[in-house]
């Protein structure tokens, strides 16, 4: 038994003595990777590293759309009294500028009263509807317009003397184009326009013209005196507009302002609650009752005079269809011809064509043969007398 165990010890010695023989032949053989295996765990430590101190990474789906910049606030016309000194409102046919005009008329009026007037040549029977006089013959808005830059004249004049400018006066003037090509001295436009646009509401004046389109040739004014008027533009012309357009597509009755006001989209007064256009069908809605004065008797004596011969050309300086032959009062002279007598009447010697030119503002720009064409009405009406002729005549005051 002691022997047994004796072997058997052996046994599990010599046993134990092969295993740890291997062991060491296996411990041998792998000395050659451990270099490469450290190395491996090092750098895949460090690939850890890296990776849990970069910061998180945003998934990207695609390219985001761009975003459609909002539409500006809209105007406000409560401002559009203190902002403006005339108006222009362009557009095509059937953008309701004449319900427009005619709002402006009304929201103008509520805070002081005004004498109202359309000229319009196609006759439009809104004026009428509206309760504003209307007239339509070329010769009577030329005559007008004509009265109307005389009176400017007399209001600066007035206020010069710290006298009562006279009742302020709202002038719409449909059709500027039509007017234009259909008179026969287009300067009157051109003067009233350039004019009106940047001193007539300081006197009282408030002009109003109506075109289809804004073009400043098609409405007979150069781009910088339009500037001056603030620029209402409807339809069409609104939807072109470079900065402000492309938010208008989808409008029924498209509006904006520009010119003397920053541009700025705005809601159609009359006609912004409509979804569909109609070019005529849709009614005018928001119009305001206008407070209106009687229209100064002086144009009413210009616009209200029978036409005596349709042939002959109407003067651009006066009324020549309501002057008596032979006068006690120069009440009938229009305003320029007045200042022209005045002035003939303030010197003791024969007046010139040029002598006038230089002196009174109104006739700096009108041709010397029409002065002396009215120097000879004059004499033949009983205001004075004139001596020469053609080239040389000259003018006294009787």
């Amino acid at each position: 038994s002691h022997f047994s165990q004796k072997l058997l010890n052996s046994a599990i010695a010599t046993g134990l003595f092969a295993v740890a023989a291997r062991l060491d032949r296996l411990n041998e053989y792998a000395s050659g990777y451990s270099g490469i295996s450290e190395a491996q765990s090092q750098i895949g430590y460090q690939q850890w590293l890296n990776a849990s101190l970069q910061p998180p990474k945003c998934e990207i789906k695609g390219q985001a759309a761009p975003e459609i910049a909002a539409a500006p606030p809209s105007y406000d016309w409560n401002n559009i009294a203190d902002e403006a000194v005339g108006f222009l409102i362009c557009g095509n046919s059937g953008s309701a500028k004449s319900s427009l005009a005619t709002w402006l008329a009304g929201h103008l009026s509520q805070s002081s009263p005004m004498a109202v007037i359309a000229l319009d040549p196609h006759f439009n029977d809104c004026w009428q509807l509206a309760g504003i006089k209307s007239i339509g013959k070329i010769e009577q808005i030329e005559a007008a317009l004509n009265w109307l830059l005389g009176e400017l004249d007399a209001r600066c004049e007035r206020k010069g003397n710290k006298q009562p400018l006279g009742d302020p006066l709202f002038v719409i003037c449909d059709e500027l184009n039509a007017s234009l090509e259909r008179f026969t001295d287009r300067k009157i436009v051109e003067s009233t326009l350039r004019r009106l646009g940047s001193e007539g509401r300081k006197f009282g004046l408030t002009f109003c013209g109506l075109n289809q389109s804004s073009n400043a040739a098609a409405i007979g004014i150069d781009a910088k005196y339009r500037s001056n008027y603030a620029l209402i533009l409807l339809g069409q012309s609104a939807r072109t507009h470079p900065q402000l357009g492309k938010h208008l597509a989808d409008v029924a009755y498209p509006c904006l302002l520009d010119g003397s006001i920053a541009p700025a989209l705005a809601v159609h007064p009359t006609h912004g609650d409509y979804s569909t256009f109609k070019k005529q069908g849709n009614a005018p809605k928001n119009l305001k009752q206008i407070n209106q004065l009687p229209l100064p008797s002086g144009l009413l004596n210009v616009i209200d005079s029978p036409v005596i011969d349709s042939q002959k050309t109407p003067d651009p300086v006066f009324d020549v269809l309501s002057m008596p032959v032979n006068p006690s009062t120069q009440a009938s002279l229009s305003m320029p011809l007045t200042k022209l007598l005045e002035f003939a009447k303030s010197k003791d010697c024969f007046i010139s064509a040029s002598m006038v030119k230089t002196s009174i503002r109104l006739f700096r720009d009108t041709p010397t043969p029409e002065i002396r064409q009215y120097f000879q009405w004059l004499a033949d009406k009983g205001y004075g007398i004139v001596k020469g002729q053609d080239d040389t005549l000259e003018f006294s005051a009787s």
